[in-house]
């Protein structure tokens, strides 16, 4: 008889979005992997999530957990995290689908390498309505099949991570890892928490895995959701958190890039929290160059900057409103570096 694989644990923390969540769970019971378990932290404020996990058939591999009151978006992560039994573990969000292989071409990167901290690898994209959008897939990752000796180990994460490419989710991790770094609660984070943790694994360990397939299914936000897929909902924090970061010298140019990339988006949140000290530091800083100021937005930021506190959150909802009546509902990828 063969032994029976390691248990990897598959961590799904969800928010009130039982139809999205019951497909991300359907993916991982289709896993050609055959030892997993499926953990969801549930901060639902409502009845449906528990009821249509119930329903699910081969339910014994799921074990739910309903938190009462409510954890939010960061420490809910944590939380499936520590609930995992598997030495190591997949994070999902409830929105996302994993690949029939994914679970089994993460864990067969510890087979050629047993030291590792983590193994990853690519995703596709879909709409907010689960439409395959394989053109913005291939054009996102373009960028990586440029560099053609990057696939497989890696002692450093800090690539990935500045050039954007680094998946939201669908990687496997040590369990121990995942929890002792955790998703931080700091106000001062924010909505940026996913960086923040990928920042900190970065910084404190090595030995990493590229899987030169793709994992997961990612779906795109809709521009004008609050979702935290939305990049620009977490720019603010997101700017904030990288500028403060330190990086190794030879990728300094790669985190001035990511800043320069991002900097739109976080002027615009700092103005729409009214903080204009900081976006007006931003705005005139070297992350927003020239161009962009005289661009027709960077324009509209200065002129909101300039007028009083009340007439500025008028204007720029009036643009906001503008924006969505002519382009309607808008694909908001992941942030990613600007190569040209």
């Amino acid at each position: 008889m063969s032994q029976q694989p390691p248990l990897i644990s598959i961590c799904i923390p969800t928010y009130r979005r039982p139809e999205f969540l019951k497909l991300a769970i359907e993916s991982c019971l289709n896993q050609t992997y055959p030892n997993i378990e499926i953990v969801v932290s549930d901060d639902s404020p409502d009845d449906r999530t528990e009821e249509m996990i119930r329903g699910l058939k081969r339910s014994d591999r799921i074990r739910y957990v309903r938190n009462r009151p409510a954890l939010r978006q960061a420490a809910n992560t944590t939380n499936a995290f520590n609930l995992a039994k598997g030495d190591r573990l997949v994070l999902l969000h409830d929105d996302d689908l994993l690949l029939p292989n994914a679970v089994a071409d993460l864990a067969s990167a510890w087979d050629l390498n047993p030291n590792l901290v983590m193994s990853y690898g690519k995703y596709q994209m879909m709409d907010a309505d689960g439409r395959p959008m394989p053109a913005e897939t291939r054009e996102f990752y373009q960028f990586l099949e440029q560099t053609p000796t990057y696939p497989h180990w890696q002692r450093s994460l800090w690539w990935m991570v500045l050039s954007g490419l680094f998946a939201p989710n669908g990687f496997m991790i040590r369990t121990d890892v995942a929890q002792k770094i955790g998703y931080s609660t700091d106000p001062a984070i924010g909505d940026a928490c996913d960086l923040d943790f990928d920042l900190r694994l970065a910084q404190n360990y090595d030995d990493f895995w590229f899987v030169n397939e793709y994992i997961s299914v990612y779906r795109m936000a809709q521009m004008n959701s609050e979702s935290a897929k939305d990049n620009s909902t977490s720019a603010n924090y997101g700017y904030r958190l990288m500028e403060s970061t330190q990086v190794p010298a030879e990728l300094q140019s790669l985190k001035s890039r990511w800043l320069k990339n991002i900097a739109p988006y976080a002027i615009s949140r700092w103005l729409h929290f009214g903080n204009k000290r900081t976006a007006a530091r931003i705005y005139f800083s070297s992350h927003y160059p020239w161009k962009r100021r005289l661009s027709p937005k960077g324009l509209a930021q200065l002129l909101i900057l300039l007028l009083p506190a009340r007439w500025g959150t008028e204007l720029l909802a009036s643009l906001k409103n503008l924006k969505y009546s002519l382009k309607g509902l808008k694909q908001s990828p992941p942030a990613r570096l600007r190569t040209e």
